[in-house]
């Protein structure tokens, strides 16, 4: 079983353009940049819960739609949704830990331009997963449409 503990989420940045640490890689589209760091976690013990904190800078002209399901974890076997706020009734141990999830979870809404956000995601566990690639849909939200696909590559350790 995957477990994070005090900032281990056991998730490394893979090789890539735009890696700039083991653990953060920076990358954007049509103006958005997004950094995802994978071993920052300094809240409670989170056993089953993989924590990745993003930050997202809004370099373009139009708002942009923040969602939670807009950050997939892509595996051999299939996406990960993450998990959704509240974290009320998952399981009773996410149930637990549910305020500490929140105070720090990625706020959902319109991130305008020249705006930026930084928040924890949270993913269910990882099972038997060996590499995963974090895929990010930026929405412009007065129009609905795709503004940039940004794809990260980890590899769960």
């Amino acid at each position: 079983m995957l477990s994070a503990c005090g900032g281990r989420t056991q998730l490394i940045a893979l090789p890539q353009i735009g890696q700039i640490a083991d653990n953060a890689i920076i990358d954007g589209g049509g103006g958005i940049t997004i950094v995802a760091r994978s071993e920052t976690w300094s809240g409670p013990s989170l056993d089953g819960i993989v924590p990745i904190e993003l930050t997202i800078d809004n370099g373009s002209s139009v708002p942009v739609r923040i969602r939670h399901p807009d950050f997939v974890l892509v595996t051999r076997r299939g996406r990960i949704l993450p998990l959704a706020p509240p974290f009320q009734g998952v399981d009773a141990e996410t149930s637990l830990l549910a305020p500490a999830l929140a105070q720090r979870a990625l706020m959902e809404g319109v991130l305008q331009p020249g705006a930026g956000v930084t928040g924890f995601i949270y993913f269910p566990n990882l099972d038997d997963a060996d590499n995963v690639d974090l895929v990010a849909t930026f929405v412009n939200a007065s129009t609905n449409a795709v503004i940039a696909t940004v794809q990260m590559y980890f590899e769960v350790d």
